[in-house]
């Protein structure tokens, strides 16, 4: 069933005002060890938790944001944040591990070899929080691109009391974007072993997410 929207207006004035907030009240840190931050060495597959994505997309420069499409959920929470981050000049496609996944993990592979990066919040959209779907490490064995764990991890922060805890930085607090070592994954690997990734993944994006 098709989501209605909301009119893009409202989209542009919710993107303004993010801007705005994190040019006056949030001071912006990247700790990126390994330089992989860096638009010559795209395309990645690059993962997230989801309760540290409030200010995720405002770490990056535009020619990182453009080149990127972000996995979004069919539902209508998964809209509106479409609607969101391409008020960014970032792309998105649809899909989550319970719905049109099949589809979604095709449109990736043609999408990584054209390019661009393919974004996703690997416990998103209903969790369990802080737990890798097998998504991203299927994704990475087929087409040979590399996983590029993050985390956004803020000074001060509140504490929603939902699913995933989302984090909310307070005002005046730093928000540091940590990048970790990309990761490989072999081809043709087994349901065990795609399993084995997977918790070897959440391991790296929770080192790079701190505090759990």
């Amino acid at each position: 069933m098709k989501i209605k929207k909301l009119p893009n207006w409202f989209y542009f004035i919710a993107a303004l005002f993010l801007r705005l907030i994190r040019i006056l009240f949030y001071r912006r840190k990247i700790t990126d060890p390994y330089g992989n931050v860096d638009i010559s060495k795209l395309p990645y597959i690059t993962v997230h938790w989801h309760n540290r994505s409030f200010l995720y997309i405002q770490m990056f420069e535009r020619n990182i944001l453009e080149s990127t499409y972000a996995l979004m959920s069919l539902s209508r929470d998964g809209q509106h944040m479409a609607s969101m981050v391409k008020q960014f000049g970032v792309n998105y496609l649809r899909g989550s591990s319970s719905k049109r996944a099949a589809g979604a993990v095709m449109e990736a592979i043609e999408l990584l070899k054209k390019g661009y990066n393919i974004d996703i919040a690997p416990d998103g959209p209903r969790g369990p929080r802080y737990k890798c779907h097998q998504g991203p490490v299927i994704l990475a064995s087929i087409t040979g691109y590399p996983i590029l764990p993050m985390g956004v991890n803020y000074s001060k922060y509140w504490e929603m009391n939902n699913w995933c805890k989302y984090r909310i930085p307070k005002p005046f607090s730093t928000a540091e974007l940590s990048v970790g070592q990309s990761i490989k994954i072999p081809p043709d690997i087994t349901r065990e072993e795609i399993d084995k990734w997977c918790l070897y993944v959440e391991e790296k994006i929770n080192e790079v997410s701190k505090p759990l």
